[in-house]
């Protein structure tokens, strides 16, 4: 498949927040990580030095640490996430700034398979229609299927 439109049309989703630590202190990140080995340490001192049984304060300790832990971890996965998302429009938009720099006004996205649907999306996304399909046939040579 081959796409077809105009440089213009290529409107990209705004890129994702960089970690910017908005609404707090830049070290925000150093506080957690502290958070979760005080945590850490109140429970292992609470379980082994205090004799606590594992259910109790301890385990308290434990999930406290794992919140303070993971908290940053998983805020990067879904922002990397999202920004992984974004990228392609990213890349389009700055492709069709530099062509209209240039004069252009028109571009094509040429082999565009038909089962890519995450290429056509982008495509589609970015205003172009199909303007010519290809298709590919297969038909064995000899009589033998094997060869």
């Amino acid at each position: 498949m081959t796409y077809y439109g105009k440089v213009n049309q290529v409107k990209p989703k705004p890129a994702a927040p960089k970690n910017d630590h908005s609404g707090g202190s830049s070290r925000i990140e150093l506080w957690f990580a502290i958070a979760a080995g005080a945590t850490y340490g109140a429970g292992m001192v609470s379980e082994y030095v205090f004799r606590l049984p594992t259910i109790g304060l301890p385990l308290v300790f434990f999930i406290a640490t794992y919140i303070f832990g993971g908290f940053f971890t998983i805020r990067t996965a879904i922002a990397s996430t999202l920004r992984g998302q974004l990228l392609p429009f990213q890349l389009i938009d700055a492709v069709a700034q530099a062509a209209r720099k240039l004069g252009y006004e028109r571009y094509e996205l040429s082999w565009v398979l038909e089962d890519n649907l995450p290429m056509r999306r982008i495509c589609d996304a970015g205003g172009a229609r199909i303007y010519k399909t290809y298709r590919v046939y297969e038909k064995a040579l000899s009589g033998n299927a094997d060869a």
